[in-house]
């Protein structure tokens, strides 16, 4: 009988302990489930704020590819209608070629004149389709870029963006995005105020703009006997503040495109009918590049591939058709560009206009110039 009860007693200690066991199991199973839950939870979400954000990029590249597809149409519809004019042309060229009729010459001279008013309409037309096209084409290009990964992640660095000494230093952060930034080149306190710029996350390049919306038009006058000036600013920046930027960064440039319509750059005498100034108030007579060559001002004499081989520019080829010299000005002793300056043009069929980039710096520059350094002939 003890035997039994001794028996009794282990079996039941044994259930409880199973039962405790199980219990426990239990609870451990419930928590392990519900940990499980939350971070599955917060994956979804965060894939759900990724998807939602990818899909607003879209829907920008999206109106964006329309507005190209819009302009497209509109030069293609330009040109249709200038082949056709220029289709009469020839035709009542031809009819008047054998005609000596003196009130046909003079309709054949109006006619002339007025296709070549609806001819040089539609190139501006053109061109001005073109540089929103472009417009058009860097923004598809940076919201391409917003969608890519973040770079190397193993050098990816948490920055404040408050105390970035320049936009290369918003290239190696960590899911950073492009977009304004306040920036502070000479250190925070130690010398100009900090300033807002535009960075590019992609590139690490800062970007400066200036006031300069679309194009700076030459104006035509009386034998060319006149002068016409257009201030470069840049925000509320000082030129200080840009210079510590200048000077803080490897590289800066700015594009310059001279466009023109049999308006040379330069006379016959070699003289210059259009010029810029630098950020010391000198006057430059190059387009291209740093300036050291003077024989060779823009990009087509530099790489050797002029209209005219014997010219320097494109533009002093006189064709009377739209052309242009475009450049990128990369001497950082003379950026940004403060002011660009035509001549009048001497007759009624010259036509010529300037476009300009904003000042773009990248990269770290190794060795900062002193305070009292000279960096040109104007500090001296």
């Amino acid at each position: 009988m003890q035997s039994w009860l001794k028996m009794l007693r282990l079996n039941i200690l044994a259930g409880i302990l199973f039962l405790n066991s199980s219990s426990a199991h239990k609870i451990e199973s419930t928590t392990t489930e519900t940990t499980s839950k939350n971070d599955w939870q917060q994956r979804l979400d965060a894939l759900t704020n990724d998807f939602e954000e990818q899909n607003l990029i879209v829907k920008q590249l999206n109106n964006i590819v329309q507005n190209q597809e819009t302009m497209a149409f509109e030069m293609k519809e330009d040109l249709r209608v200038l082949k056709i004019s220029m289709r009469n042309f020839e035709t009542i060229a031809r009819r008047f070629t054998n005609n000596d009729d003196t009130n046909r010459v003079l309709e054949y001279g109006e006619f002339q004149q007025k296709l070549g008013s609806i001819t040089s309409d539609n190139e501006k037309r053109f061109h001005l389709n073109s540089l929103r096209v472009q417009k058009l084409e860097n923004e598809l290009k940076e919201a391409l870029e917003s969608m890519k990964p973040a770079g190397d992640q193993e050098n990816a660095v948490t920055v404040d963006a408050e105390v970035l000494r320049t936009c290369a230093d918003l290239k190696r952060q960590k899911a950073a995005k492009s977009g304004l930034y306040n920036i502070d080149p000479d250190d925070n306190d130690q010398g100009q105020p900090s300033f807002e710029v535009f960075c590019n996350a992609t590139s690490g390049e800062t970007v400066i703009h200036h006031d300069l919306v679309g194009e700076f038009t030459a104006k035509n006058c009386r034998r060319g006997r006149c002068q016409e000036a257009k201030n470069i600013t840049y925000g509320n920046l000082s030129m200080l503040q840009m210079e510590a930027l200048i000077n803080h960064s490897e590289k800066c440039y700015q594009e310059i495109v001279y466009h023109c319509f049999g308006a040379p750059l330069h006379n016959k005498d070699m003289s210059t009918t259009a010029w810029w100034i630098d950020r010391f108030g000198q006057k430059q007579m190059y387009f291209h590049g740093t300036g050291t060559d003077a024989e060779k001002p823009c990009t087509c004499s530099q790489q050797g591939d002029c209209i005219d081989i014997e010219k320097k520019c494109n533009c002093d080829s006189r064709a009377p058709e739209w052309q242009k010299d475009h450049g990128t000005i990369s001497n950082k002793s003379s950026l940004p560009v403060t002011q660009l300056v035509f001549k009048g043009l001497k007759f009624s069929s010259q036509k010529a206009h300037f476009t300009l980039g904003p000042l773009r710096c990248s990269g770290y520059q190794k060795s900062v110039p002193a305070k009292n350094s000279v960096t040109s002939c104007t500090d001296v």
